[in-house]
């Protein structure tokens, strides 16, 4: 009965992730407590543990720090920040129950491919400018499959409705992403325009444009997509 419910469990979680199979995201309450490195403009990393995280329609605002190396306490705005990880204890949670059922290859292979967000180990911010020239630190939410099109989360999305059956691993779906390729100038994908600005998303990749419809909900099969078979 154990195994069983586990194996549902995984089920039910690898349903739900699929129908965005994006990182979900983390609000900044919960970062509190958790493992948390911050990469600075130079370059460098340091380690340590979230104290506070605040943010807001903007995004991250500011992370205060503890080091673990000199125990002091640091707070850092989003001039001094390139990237921030912090530790994805829910996914951890929800690999160490997929390996369990290690004899079952069809969850093994579905977590390799279609669902390669569970491969990743860190909630991922990084620093960005939008529109208007501002810097933001905002969610990347697809770790792992992100070196062509990055897709951040819009701290000012509205979202359709979440479940509960995942343990709150997942909610509702994002009605909007702000999207960067390479890194440079961004821009918003909303599912109201997405079925006439698609063409424009994935530039360059005709054979994605003849594989898939214009179904907003399938816009990180689409990244997934673009990450791996377009030139």
């Amino acid at each position: 009965m154990k195994r069983l419910t586990l194996f549902s469990l995984v089920i039910t979680s690898m349903y739900y992730l699929s129908a965005q199979s994006f990182m979900p995201t983390i609000s900044f309450t919960t970062a509190a407590g958790q493992t948390t490195y911050i990469v600075k403009n130079d370059d460098s990393k340091i380690w340590g543990k979230t104290v506070v995280m605040t943010g807001g329609m903007n995004g991250m605002l500011s992370l205060t720090l503890k080091d673990t190396v000199t125990g002091e306490k640091v707070k850092y705005k989003i001039p001094d920040m390139k990237e921030v990880g912090v530790w994805a204890k829910g996914m951890s949670k929800l690999k160490a129950i997929t390996s369990s059922l290690e004899s079952t290859n069809s969850l093994k292979d579905a977590t390799r491919t279609d669902y390669s967000m569970l491969d990743a180990d860190y909630y991922i911010f990084r620093r960005v400018v939008d529109k208007k020239g501002k810097p933001r630190i905002l969610q990347l939410l697809n770790p792992g499959f992100d070196s062509k099109m990055q897709a951040y989360a819009d701290p000012r999305a509205k979202q359709t409705g979440g479940t509960k059956l995942t343990g709150g691993l997942t909610g509702g779906l994002d009605k909007s992403y702000y999207v960067t390729r390479g890194g440079a100038y961004g821009v918003y994908v909303e599912k109201g325009k997405y079925k006439k600005s698609m063409s424009s998303i994935f530039d360059g990749c005709s054979e994605l444009l003849k594989k898939f419809d214009t179904n907003f909900k399938d816009f990180a099969k689409h990244v997934h997509y673009f990450e791996n078979e377009c030139n």
